[in-house]
């Protein structure tokens, strides 16, 4: 929240400000910014604003606006967008891999590994490898994204403790490392102590205001109370979820909530509810091109 206050200071001083390098910075923090509080379309504005700024002659600028657009593209559901300002990056001229960029490198990574190409995924977490630096299991410093890739794989403790030990700029990724354990929770239907996240997570979003945080939580919630046989508390939980998604246009979690709608509703026998959920799920799973969440929802029986 701090940070937010500064930067619309910062924002307010834009129209005074005339070197493009200033305004370009100033364009990747409000970026920044914007993306943390999930409010995605602003920050691809802002992003998109520093890069036609930056051109050609400020590379760099233009480097870490893409970062902040693809990572904001990343939660928006744009993942085609993702993947452009990923070929920027690859072939930019400033030399090497720019650590400002890993971000949007480790998110890309997760995007092509969720549409099963693991072949680009691994190339891109080959690219990162030279740049990381130990703090934990290898790759730890993208751990938001990057967890999630090594649960799914079945390396479930690594992805914990990518997690736990990751402290580069923890206090300002925490939110979206708290998104990533959510994430693998739903993965490793691990729920021991799970009340003392749920709680830690909405004092996390009351004291920062990470609002992407919460359709995460709900997802992780619904499917604790899945797993405990409480079928009708999950099913309120993931509506809630499927609203806050809504909310925030963050179609990923936005599906997985209809996925979880869905096999409850299958579960309790209410076929046409769990028919309706499930057709939402498999829309939003095919646009993405998330393919063992279209499986999963297309595998769901709904009489």
């Amino acid at each position: 929240l701090a940070a937010d206050e500064v930067t619309h200071r910062r924002r307010d001083l834009y129209g005074s400000l005339t070197d493009p390098w200033e305004r370009g910075d100033l364009c990747a923090v409000a970026s920044w910014v914007a993306f943390e509080r999930a409010r995605y379309d602003e920050s691809i504005e802002w992003a998109t604003r520093g890069i036609d700024i930056a051109g050609s002659d400020y590379p760099s600028v233009a480097l870490h606006c893409r970062t902040w657009r693809g990572l904001a593209r990343f939660r928006s559901g744009d993942w085609y967008g993702v993947l452009e300002d990923l070929a920027a990056v690859e072939t930019s001229t400033v030399g090497g891999v720019a650590p400002y960029t890993t971000p949007l490198i480790a998110a890309a990574a997760l995007v092509h590994h969720l549409r099963g190409d693991d072949s680009e995924c691994n190339r891109l977490l080959e690219a990162l490898v030279p740049t990381d630096e130990p703090e934990g299991p290898e790759l730890s410093r993208w751990a938001e994204f990057i967890a999630p890739i090594v649960a799914r794989r079945g390396d479930l403790d690594t992805a914990f403790e990518m997690i736990d030990c990751t402290a580069h700029r923890r206090a300002s990724r925490q939110g979206q490392l708290l998104i990533a354990r959510c994430h693998v929770l739903i993965e490793a239907r691990r729920w021991r102590r799970f009340d003392e996240f749920a709680a830690y997570c909405r004092q996390h979003v009351a004291e920062h205001g990470v609002e992407a945080l919460l359709p995460a939580l709900r997802v992780a919630e619904g499917s604790c109370s899945f797993d405990a046989g409480s079928l009708d508390e999950a099913f309120e939980v993931f509506a809630k979820a499927r609203a806050a998604a809504d909310r925030l246009s963050d179609p990923w979690w936005t599906g997985m909530a209809d996925l979880g709608l869905a096999e409850t509703c299958a579960r309790l026998s209410r076929n046409e509810p769990a028919h309706h959920h499930r057709t939402r799920a498999i829309e939003v799973f095919t646009r993405l091109g998330s393919i063992r969440e279209l499986d999963r929802a297309i595998a769901i029986p709904v009489g």
